[in-house]
């Protein structure tokens, strides 16, 4: 059963993942954002100033994210960390956007509020193994991964605190 503080993380879950949806912000193939005017939203600016967040997998769909929390004045970048395996790309996740970029997924996730899973299908298994009764109480998955249920990332995870965005 989540916890109360899970519960309202679940709430801002569910604002962060349309906050940040790409309208207004766009990465394309060649990785250089375009920015345009956000839209008038409305979104409570303050829900996320004392939130940390965890980009487990930092691909393009993760990216487009992060911008566009950070084009909103969501958050600032020192509140989020994501996770990727090769370094070029944490050297320009830290570049673009100044956020804290990791190898590890486990190291991503610990200490923050939301665990974002922006990983592709094919590597859910594989991640939600190495994540398995990491995640503490308090923690709110949210999983923008198409075909997975909360079923499977509840059970996948050992982790009661779902939120599924996609």
């Amino acid at each position: 059963r989540p916890s109360p503080s899970a519960v309202r993380w679940g709430s801002i879950a569910t604002m962060v993942a349309h906050a940040s949806a790409t309208k207004g912000v766009r990465v394309t193939d060649d990785h250089r954002d375009r920015h345009a005017a956000p839209p008038a939203d409305a979104i409570d600016a303050g829900a996320l100033a004392d939130a940390r967040l965890a980009f487990v997998g930092a691909g393009v769909m993760a990216e487009s994210m992060i911008a566009g929390l950070l084009a909103r004045g969501l958050i600032a970048p020192d509140r989020i960390v994501a996770s990727h395996p090769r370094e070029d790309r944490r050297q320009r996740l830290r570049a673009r956007h100044g956020i804290v970029a990791v190898e590890g997924n486990r190291e991503a996730a610990a200490g923050t509020d939301l665990v974002l899973l922006t990983v592709k299908p094919q590597v859910l298994g594989h991640v939600m193994k190495g994540l398995h009764g990491r995640l503490e109480p308090r923690q709110v998955a949210v999983s923008v991964i198409a075909g997975a249920s909360v079923a499977t990332l509840a059970r996948g995870l050992g982790h009661a605190a779902i939120v599924r965005a996609m």
